[in-house]
């Protein structure tokens, strides 16, 4: 069976109509439309430092802080400092 189907498929070249050809405009857009995702995706993404970029720097102090790493003074001390860099 498989054979046959094969042998006298829409991919014969026996001039006749093809079955498969509403698939093509179909790949077709599947393929444009996934391209315009990604690339609409990449163009509406932002990274998170680039709207604030000490957010990170006053996180990882407070978690300092937060350990005992750290005493009060110098946490508020290199707190002030990234108020006066931003």
């Amino acid at each position: 069976m498989f054979t046959t189907v094969l042998a006298h498929g829409p991919w014969n070249d026996s001039g006749g109509p093809h079955a498969f050809w509403p698939l093509f405009p179909l790949l077709w857009a599947l393929v444009l439309g996934g391209g315009f995702v990604l690339v609409r995706r990449r163009m509406t993404a932002r990274p998170a430092t680039a709207q604030d970029p000490t957010r990170n720097a006053r996180a990882l102090l407070a978690d300092r802080f937060a350990r005992g790493e750290i005493d009060e003074d110098e946490y508020h001390a290199r707190l002030a400092v990234l108020r006066y860099d931003a």
